[in-house]
């Protein structure tokens, strides 16, 4: 008997997520996370801690690579005009 799991089996990484996005003009968040996570980080700074944390775990994890979690990361701290 095999065991097979279907969910895992499935999964789209995030390389090909991203093609994807390309392929059929998708908007596309620049940065980590969604604009609510953006909003908290405005009202509240030290949040971007918890926020890096995550990104450092993923990196550890190898869902991301090392230059990416680093653009990732600085993403929290360019201001716009």
């Amino acid at each position: 008997m095999f065991r097979l799991n279907l969910p895992a089996t499935l999964s789209v990484g995030k390389e090909e997520i991203k093609k994807n996005i390309l392929k059929y003009n998708l908007e596309q968040i620049k940065g980590f996370g969604c604009p609510l996570l953006y909003e908290s980080h405005k009202k509240y700074p030290y949040f971007k801690k918890f926020s890096i944390q995550r990104i450092l775990r993923e990196t550890r994890s190898g869902a991301l690579e090392p230059g990416e979690a680093l653009d990732l990361i600085w993403s929290f701290y360019r201001t716009e005009k």
